[in-house]
């Protein structure tokens, strides 16, 4: 990495280690971590409150200083936690997708068992 690259960091709490406030305070270090390390926070996400799988998402950009030093600190974090593991995923292009207007849409033709082809009912 030699510019700055996206980030995403997932942790879980799937194998239920971690008490309800526990995983809280997981979530708030690791979150609170790299808000204060990254070059920039593009956003968060959670699972739903009622889902089996607890699970978060935090995607930032970072800079090849700034990645070695906040892996470390990530492994702390997941030591002090009793966590095996936090993903780490570097995306190693972003791609800009331009806007355009839509192609004009292809009109199905429907056929029946016996061959038959005829338009749909609009």
């Amino acid at each position: 990495m030699s510019g700055p690259a996206t980030v995403y960091v997932s942790i879980g709490n799937s194998d239920n280690k971690l008490t309800q406030v526990q995983w809280a305070q997981f979530c708030q270090r690791v979150v609170e971590y790299i808000q204060t390390r990254a070059n920039a926070v593009f956003g968060e996400w959670y699972s739903k409150s009622d889902s089996r799988w607890q699970n978060a998402v935090i995607c930032f950009e970072v800079f090849p200083h700034q990645a070695t030093v906040i892996q470390e600190m990530l492994r702390s974090i997941a030591y002090d936690f009793h966590q095996e593991s936090i993903a780490w995923a570097e995306t190693p292009e972003t791609v800009f997708l331009s806007a355009s207007r839509p192609p004009a849409p292809a009109r199905p033709e429907w056929s029946t068992e016996s061959g038959v082809t005829f338009e749909p009912p609009q």
